[in-house]
């Protein structure tokens, strides 16, 4: 599993590395931003082997279909 999170802000040319907090504390390492309007992004990937047997499945016959629906478009 890989996760990422993305700070999105509205003028990216303000933004300066003094806005920036990264430390450490009794609760473990933290990160953060001081006076930053941004939207927050989470984005979570997962492997194949990661998932369930059920859901691998799933995503396999959706491949499968997906793959045979872009061959026929060339056909046509």
């Amino acid at each position: 599993m890989k996760q990422r999170i993305t700070y999105v802000v509205k003028k990216p040319e303000e933004f300066t590395p003094d806005q920036l907090d990264v430390g450490e504390d009794k609760s473990g390492q933290y990160f953060a931003l001081d006076n930053v309007y941004a939207a927050k992004e989470h984005r979570i990937t997962l492997g194949l082997d990661e998932l369930p047997e059920e859901v691998c499945i799933l995503a396999s016959i959706l491949q499968s279909r997906s793959s045979l629906q872009s061959g026929s478009r060339l056909i046509d």
